[in-house]
């Protein structure tokens, strides 16, 4: 018996999440499901038991390969060779290099106080090569998002996904620890 590839695998992408254990569950009964949501969850802001507000994952992982002191290019950024490297990398094979691209440049334009920094990169903007035209770090704001949290959810700048739009004031939703979506 032969079977039907999905439209989206991500059963070889691995989260370590409480939301993850919670589609392990949901999964049991549809296994896509379960493999969809992993992968969305990762893209809206949690919500700690004690009501912090902290960065997606996906947000997360960028903002702690970034460096304060080191300007990288996205590339750089998507070949770091850390286990979250590994996990950014696992993400990536759903959305897409140039995603992350986007979103570091929507990180570098949030705001007059931006938690990234960007600066023209090894290769002319229009040549071609639009993950090494500019390089980003991470600033002392930056740090504070990433390891104090979200003082609000419009800290970070929105991310329009799954019909929704996370970190935004007209459509709070968050992730809470038992893989719930909720309304803040």
């Amino acid at each position: 018996m032969t079977t039907t590839p999905t439209l989206l695998d991500v059963t070889h992408v691995t989260f370590d999440t409480p939301a993850a254990e919670r589609l392990v569950q949901l999964g049991a009964t549809n296994p896509e499901l379960a493999s969809l949501w992993a992968l969305l969850s990762c893209f809206f802001p949690r919500k700690t038991a004690e009501g912090a507000l902290r960065l997606s994952r996906y947000d997360d992982l960028l903002l702690t390969i970034l460096s304060v002191e080191e300007w990288q290019t996205p590339v750089k950024v998507i070949c770091n060779k850390s286990q979250l490297g590994l996990e950014l990398r696992d993400l990536m094979s759903c959305t897409g290099d140039l995603f992350l691209g986007d979103r570091l440049a929507q990180w570098a334009k949030h705001d007059s106080s931006a938690a990234v920094e960007r600066a023209p990169g090894p290769k002319p903007p229009n040549a071609g090569y639009p993950l090494l035209s500019k390089v980003y770090r991470l600033t002392e704001r930056g740090m504070r998002l990433r390891d104090k949290g979200l003082d609000k959810l419009t800290d970070a700048p929105s991310l329009p996904i799954a019909g929704t739009e996370a970190y935004s004031a007209s459509a709070p939703w968050v992730l809470l620890e038992d893989g719930r979506l909720a309304r803040l």
